[in-house]
């Protein structure tokens, strides 16, 4: 997964970001009765990571620029949030896009030389796999598994030249040379595994050329396939992937696929474990968050290269680009982000691009990988700010959406000040064979997070910014009626109670009325 980076560069000096970041609570999300605790944290200032104690727990030749115009955001759905190609003709398929691969297909050598002892290949029983944009070396035996890789990577240089603006054209004569590996002694005794290459986990790429080592499921082969080439696209047209967090991030993003029907999909959230064993990246997360490990947006994107020697490294990374490129409000910033992989300021220019809602960011970040899970939809997710109201405007009720997440009412409740919330709506919180029909009290035939699915929360957001916790980690129960007194002035924020992955089946709204007592 590592892709060969100029010892000289800048960037891989720590980049100098400094952010002003909230702690990340370190609870997962679960669908059993268990209630959630909420311990107090503290950041370990050397390791960047949230403790519950004071103890520490390459740059390729420049290419043309051949980007056009975006056309952003790309198509998808809220709840199935993989990438489309959007200019596809009606009634096609993504291969009939492609022009004819052959056997006699040509190699573009843009660094070093590609392998000629075709005989001496074939004697050490490896293959070669050939497509339009790759051709595969490989040992391993003919499975339609392995056969297909070529037409996999060929439909992703359609899909990351869409995504990265790169003008198809441009693409047409690139290809570069893959090895997918069983036995390492075969590919070292042809050359075709330089003996020079670093330590790498289970990928590497370098100029034209990458490596990969077979893996236990036949997703994370085509993942890790993914993965390099699109380092190896980003060097080639970009002219740089960037610094590691966001090289690693995109490659992670952008190596997410399903393949159904000979049709490649990339950059998908994941909609259950089954469908990308082995892959594990949630699995990282969710097992560090436990282990109050969880990592800041600042400490994942000064990561150094050497971090990348460990799966955690890939995990982190993967959230990052997976959170940013996938919340509406941050997406199309994120987007742009390729424009500038060359720059040596890139981690200033993150900065400035996300300065003005830093807190909110990392406020959404927190509750992000607290409640990461397969299928968690960042649209439906995302918190709806709303301009302030006095708390003496209480006159109008709230209309909350319940297939939504965290929603400000807009208003602000005074400190120490008695209110009651009372709450009327009849919705659906889950579509399994027939609509589960629910009030603000929530069913009781499902918990989640120790309370009854579909019960109406609320969370007092103070309206000065505190370091630690977001309060919105820490909800209160209103049901259909409950009187509150908050011990700070703050914004009321409301939810009703389900996972983050499985509000797209909710339908209808819950009507709020706010009184001082």
């Amino acid at each position: 997964m590592l892709a060969e980076l100029p010892l000289g560069d800048a960037r891989l000096l720590g980049l100098g970001m400094v952010f002003t970041a909230l702690l990340i609570p370190v609870l997962g999300c679960s669908k059993s009765g268990s209630t959630n605790t909420v311990p107090n944290f503290s950041t370990d200032a050397t390791s960047g990571q949230v403790s519950t104690n004071s103890s520490p727990t390459s740059a390729a030749p420049q290419a043309p620029d051949t980007r056009t115009a975006r056309q952003f955001p790309l198509k998808s759905t809220a709840h199935d949030a993989g990438w489309r190609y959007q200019n596809r003709p009606e009634g096609h398929k993504l291969a009939d896009l492609l022009p004819p691969a052959g056997s006699n297909s040509p190699v573009v050598d843009q660094i070093g030389s590609a392998p000629t002892n075709e005989s001496l290949i074939q004697s050490a029983g490896i293959r070669k796999l050939v497509g339009r944009h790759v051709v595969i070396y490989t040992d391993l035996a003919t499975d339609p598994a392995v056969d297909q890789l070529p037409l996999v990577f060929d439909q992703a240089v359609l899909q990351w030249a869409e995504y990265f603006a790169v003008d198809p054209q441009a693409t047409s004569e690139w290809q570069v040379v893959g090895h997918v590996i069983s036995d390492k002694e075969k590919f070292l005794s042809t050359a075709l595994l330089p003996r020079d290459l670093p330590p790498f986990l289970h990928g590497y790429q370098r100029g034209h050329r990458f490596w990969v080592y077979d893996q236990p499921s036949a997703y994370y082969r085509r993942h890790l396939l993914l993965h390099e080439g699109t380092h190896a696209f980003m060097r080639r047209f970009l002219g740089s992937a960037g610094p590691p967090w966001y090289m690693e991030g995109i490659a992670e993003l952008l190596g997410t696929h399903r393949w159904v029907d000979d049709r490649l999909t990339i950059a998908c959230m994941p909609r259950h474990r089954e469908e990308v064993p082995y892959w594990g990246r949630i699995k990282v997360v969710r097992d560090q968050v436990k282990q109050n490990r969880a990592q800041t947006l600042s400490t994942i994107m000064i990561q150094e290269r050497d971090a990348f020697l460990r799966v955690d490294a890939y995990g982190w990374s993967w959230a990052a680009a997976t959170f940013l490129d996938g919340h509406p409000r941050y997406r199309d910033r994120f987007r742009k982000l390729d424009a500038v992989v060359e720059d040596p300021q890139f981690s200033k220019i993150v900065r400035d691009r996300f300065a003005d809602d830093w807190d909110q960011l990392t406020e959404e970040w927190q509750l992000f990988v607290m409640n990461l899970d397969y299928g968690y939809d960042l649209a439906r997710e995302a918190i709806v700010f709303a301009a302030n109201r006095s708390s003496h405007e209480l006159e109008d009720p709230v209309t909350l959406r319940t297939d939504r997440g965290w929603q400000s009412s807009g208003l602000r409740l005074e400190a120490g000040v008695e209110y009651v919330v009372s709450a009327t709506g009849r919705y659906v919180v889950a579509d399994e064979s027939e609509p589960w029909w629910c009030e603000p009290n929530g069913v009781t035939i499902r918990y989640h997070q120790g309370r009854p699915l579909g019960m109406l929360l609320y969370a007092i957001r103070p309206n000065e910014r505190r370091a630690g916790m977001t309060a919105l980690a820490r909800p209160g129960e209103i049901g259909m009626r409950r009187i509150i007194t908050p011990r700070h002035a703050g914004t009321l924020f409301l939810r009703i109670n389900d996972s983050p992955a499985e509000l797209a089946d909710n339908e209808g709204s819950v009507t709020v009325q706010i009184t001082r007592r």
